[in-house]
């Protein structure tokens, strides 16, 4: 879920198909599990596209947005767990973990784990910690050169640059026309409490 990238569920359905299959859990099952864990880090972690654009829509400085999303990451997760992982049994034949594959483990984390350390712990700006990130998963990796070439390409960067321009731009014209300020007031008028206002409202627009 730390890896937003169009398909990227396609990354982790394989590993999951091989543990579903191996407790016994049916494939719908495993599927809705894949599917719905791997998106609940779009609420926290900092570089979700979705944080990007809201802390550059709003001003608002993800260090300063998180903590308000953390609540809803919690209890998605705990709803998750209730209504799939909690009636898992475990194997009877449970894979044997020695030390070296628990270090191998935290080391392949480190280049996404280092992101929210340093650029929501210690407030540092995102470009730093997102450099030291790529930075220790070369080290780490050490991918080939037409690996990293293809990582480049498959990044889709133009469009995804074009993307944050043309949000911005939307977001200069509907603050000029003041369409904005038009549907806010007109929204305020309606009898219907503020919050489940704003929670509709998002919701509908997200879509």
């Amino acid at each position: 879920g730390v890896l937003p990238m169009p398909g990227g569920a396609l990354l982790s359905a394989p590993i999951v198909d091989e543990e579903r299959s191996r407790v016994g859990v049916s494939p719908v099952d495993g599927a809705y599990i894949n599917l719905w864990f791997r998106h609940i880090t779009f609420l926290v972690y900092p570089l979700t596209p979705a944080i990007i654009v809201l802390s550059e829509v709003s001003g608002v400085p993800v260090s300063q947005l998180l903590p308000y999303l953390i609540p809803a990451f919690l209890a998605m997760a705990l709803s998750g767990y209730m209504l799939s992982i909690r009636g898992i049994k475990s194997t009877k034949n449970p894979v044997k973990r020695d030390r070296g594959s628990v270090i191998q483990l935290l080391l392949a984390l480190l280049p996404i784990a280092i992101v929210p350390v340093l650029g929501i712990v210690l407030d540092v700006p995102s470009s730093i910690p997102v450099a030291i990130g790529v930075a220790l998963a070369v080290l780490l990796g050490r991918p080939s050169r037409d690996m990293l070439v293809k990582a480049v390409k498959d990044a889709k960067l133009p469009k995804f640059a074009l993307a944050m321009i043309g949000i911005m731009v939307f977001r200069g014209v509907v603050l000029a026309s003041g369409v904005g300020e038009l549907a806010s007031s007109t929204l305020q008028g309606l009898p219907v409490p503020l919050p489940i206002l704003i929670a509709v409202s998002a919701f509908f627009l997200g879509l």
